[in-house]
C-alpha cells in the first residue's frame, strides 16, 4: 500500500500486462512439465515394484543400501513404489492446476507463482521421502540377508 501525501487512501497495485502474460506462460510450461515428470515417476512406480527393473545403474532408487543387494533393490523400490505412485500422482493434478490457472487466474499472477512453486517443493520433498523409504527398507534387507553382518 502506497499514501501520497495527507490521503491515507491505499491505492491497487497494477501489473503491467507483459507481466502477467510472462508468468502465465511460466506457469503452462511449468505445469505441462509437472504432468510429464510426476506422471513418469507414477508410471515407472509401477514398474518398480514388480521387479520389471533388475538392480542397474540408470533406472531406479540408487541409494547405498539399494545399490548393495539385489535383496535390497527388491525390498527397496517395493517399499518406496506406493510412495513414489502418490508423489506423481499429486504432482499430475498439482500440474494440472497450474494449467488451469494460467488460463483462468491472468489476474492473479502472485497465485500462479505460489502454486508453482508449492508443486516443485511437493516434487522434491516426495522424492527425498521415497529415497529415505527405499533406503530404510534395502537396509533392513541387506542386514537380514546377511544375517545381521554388515555388507559392504
Amino acid at each position: 500500500m502506497c499514501s501520497h501525501g495527507d490521503d491515507a487512501t491505499p491505492r491497487p497495485i497494477h501489473v503491467q500486462k507483459g507481466v502477467v502474460v510472462m508468468v502465465a506462460v511460466g506457469a503452462l510450461i511449468g505445469g505441462i512439465d509437472l504432468i510429464l515428470v510426476s506422471g513418469l515417476l507414477y508410471g515407472i512406480a509401477g514398474q518398480l515394484e514388480n521387479g520389471k527393473f533388475s538392480r542397474n545403474n540408470a533406472i531406479g532408487i540408487r541409494t547405498k543400501q539399494t545399490k548393495l543387494s539385489d535383496a535390497g533393490w527388491e525390498a527397496g523400490h517395493k517399499k518406496a513404489a506406493p510412495i513414489q505412485r502418490r508423489v506423481g500422482f499429486v504432482g499430475v493434478v498439482l500440474g494440472i492446476l497450474m494449467v488451469v490457472l494460467a488460463f483462468v487466474a491472468r489476474n492473479l499472477t502472485a497465485l500462479n507463482v505460489v502454486v508453482g512453486v508449492a508443486s516443485y517443493v511437493w516434487l522434491i520433498l516426495g522424492m527425498i521421502w521415497v529415497a529415505v523409504a527405499a533406503d530404510r527398507a534395502a537396509g533392513e534387507a541387506n542386514r537380514a540377508a546377511a544375517g545381521g553382518e554388515q555388507l559392504g
